[in-house]
């Protein structure tokens, strides 16, 4: 009884977030809130939060977000507090909380990182949610320049950005990557050694970290095909950019001869 119950809760839920995802993209915010708060009631925690589609983000986003960190669903499947706290995320990038939807959504890709290894359907959301973040940074710069500064009201949302770049460099020393070979620690390797520690070496601009998280979410789910053509067109992006930089170079060179 108690398996048929469990099944039937995970059934709910799916379709709870499946229904709360179709009303955030027809714009009834306060319908896709609504449902999200009974997603987490379902999972074991009540949440009280206003139910206002136009409420703050400590009314909405943080209350939720808190709720789903709670101890009393360390039962719950990590795949089930995931998929709601992404699909949070995603209400509130689209109701213009966007430095707080990239902040909550990185902490849950953080938190969740090393299950990635054990459970694939871990990995896979946190793949998905990977590239989500990148999307988001790419299609605004001043999104993008504002999680990637270090100082200011930027601190906390650059410190999770800056922590994900980390675990992507991370994930390279210990041979995660199919693209870049893990590092040789010895002395003889080290001398004739052309590997590098991140698939954004050598990429200067702040472009770098979107580079990084679509390479971290290859790691973490490598069977799913989207993430590794938006990677090849990040790269290809950057070598067309290289490219056109160096024959500026060389042009200028010829000018001044």
């Amino acid at each position: 009884m108690g398996k048929h119950q469990d099944h039937m809760k995970s059934e709910l839920v799916s379709l709870q977030l499946a229904t709360a995802k179709l009303a955030r993209k027809h714009h009834n915010f306060s319908l896709a809130q609504r449902l999200l708060v009974k997603q987490v009631s379902l999972l074991g925690k009540a949440v009280k939060i206003p139910q206002d589609s136009n409420c703050s983000k400590k009314q909405f986003l943080e209350p939720l977000m808190e709720s789903l960190n709670d101890a009393s669903l360390a039962t719950a499947k990590p795949v089930d507090v995931m998929e709601i706290q992404r699909e949070c995320c995603k209400l509130a990038f689209a109701l213009d909380h966007s430095s707080e939807a990239v902040y909550y959504l990185s902490d849950s890709i953080s938190q969740y990182s090393n299950l990635g290894d054990i459970d694939s359907s871990v990995g896979a959301i946190n793949s998905r949610s990977l590239l989500t973040l990148a999307k988001w940074l790419l299609n605004d710069r001043k999104l993008l320049t504002a999680v990637t500064k270090i100082n200011g009201n930027g601190l906390a949302v650059a410190a999770k950005i800056s922590s994900l770049c980390e675990l992507e460099a991370n994930y390279v020393s210990l041979g995660h990557s199919t693209l870049i070979p893990a590092q040789d620690d010895s002395p003889e390797s080290n001398l004739n050694s052309t590997s590098v520690p991140s698939v954004a070496c050598g990429v200067t601009d702040a472009e770098s970290v979107c580079g990084q998280l679509l390479h971290l979410a290859t790691m973490q789910a490598p069977d799913l095909g989207k993430v590794w053509f938006n990677l090849a067109g990040w790269c290809y992006r950057w070598g067309r950019k290289t490219v056109e930089q160096a024959r500026c170079v060389s042009r200028h060179c010829v000018v001044k001869q």
